[in-house]
This record gives C-alpha cells, sequence and structure tokens, in this order.
C-alpha cells in the first residue's frame, strides 16, 4: 500500500487492482485502504471506481479522481481547486442539489475519493424531462444568485474566504472566483 505522504514521483499512476492509502481530508481520521478497481484515461485526469476497506473491514464503493494528464504529470494545482471546490460547493449547494462528497485523498497522488452516488446532471435531465429540469435548475439558479450576491457584499466573507480566486493581470482591477473542476458533470438533481 503507497504512504499516504510519500509517493512524490510525478509518473505514479493508480492502476486497477492496486491498493492505495487514502485519508480524510480534514485529516481527522486514520488513512484506510482503497483498492482502484477501473481507471480510464482522459486529456487532464484518470477516473474510475474503486472500493475503500475501513478498519472493520467494510467495503464501500467510490468514484476516483487522479489529477494527472495524458502524460503522466501530477496537476496538482487542479487537483487542489477540485478539491476545494467539491467541499464549498457541497456546503453551498447542499439542500439544492447532489453533489458528490468528498471522501478521502492522497495528496502525493493528486487524487480524490468521491462517495458514488447515483446523480443525474442538469444537461441530461433537459434531454429527459423539460418540466422536472426547468423546476430543478430554476431552484439552483435561484440558490446560486443569492450566494453571489452574498459574496459581492464585503462584509460577506464567510462565504468566499476559501474560495480560489483568479486575478488577472490585465484589465481593470477585477478577481472572479475559481471553480476549477466544478463544472455541470458534478452535480445534478436533489
Amino acid at each position: 500500500m503507497n504512504n499516504l505522504a510519500g509517493n512524490t514521483s510525478p509518473s505514479v499512476l493508480i492502476q486497477p487492482g492496486q491498493q492505495y492509502a487514502v485519508g480524510d481530508p480534514a485529516g481527522n481520521d486514520l488513512p484506510v485502504s482503497c483498492q482502484c478497481t477501473q481507471i480510464a484515461q482522459r486529456n487532464w485526469s484518470r477516473v474510475g471506481t474503486g472500493q475503500i476497506t475501513g478498519a472493520d473491514d467494510h467495503r464501500e464503493p467510490v468514484f476516483l479522481k487522479q489529477n494527472v494528464n495524458k502524460r503522466g504529470d501530477l496537476l496538482l494545482n487542479h487537483w487542489e481547486y477540485e478539491k476545494l471546490g467539491t467541499t464549498v460547493a457541497t456546503e453551498l449547494f447542499d439542500n439544492i442539489a447532489v453533489i458528490p462528497r468528498l471522501r478521502f485523498h492522497n495528496p502525493s497522488l493528486a487524487l480524490c475519493v468521491f462517495e458514488y452516488i447515483d446523480v443525474i446532471p442538469f444537461d441530461a435531465l433537459l434531454r429527459r424531462d423539460n418540466k422536472q429540469f426547468a423546476t430543478c435548475f430554476t431552484a439552483f439558479l435561484e440558490r446560486a444568485t443569492t450566494i453571489l450576491q452574498a459574496l459581492q457584499i464585503e462584509s460577506s466573507t464567510t462565504l468566499a474566504e476559501n474560495l480560489p480566486v483568479k486575478e488577472r493581470p490585465y484589465g481593470g482591477p477585477s478577481s472572479s472566483i475559481n471553480f476549477k473542476g466544478f463544472d455541470i458533470r458534478n452535480i445534478g438533481i436533489k
């Protein structure tokens, strides 16, 4: 099993059948074992399924995402943004949408381990059921609008303090919240 703190080689790719130590993102619990069962390479990440085994030998299916490109380079900034974006989005949109929660991670592998849940993405719902899409997406947009309005108030720093901000060195003095990795495929109807 890989050491949670070690294994910093950029050529480390998770592989089916292999065990990896993953830990609680908050650092509260001891690492658990995660076995990769299936993996596919995308342009900017490896995604697949696996199972975690707890101290009591209880096994649970999980979704795996390793932020590594096709050349095998670890994309630690992508991993950090996605991990943080998912955590914040889960807190902000919990009552409105389904977002797979981040369960475990391994920083040295740029690996996130998400709960394995069935998510009906908004774009799939749009093609399947226009009326249900309109109801769900309207509620989501109303909540998103409320959040964005709150973020524009300077005294409302508690919502924004953990969000990555991208500063532009050109144009006017502007900045934007950067939910890198948090896109429509990671969120669905409640």
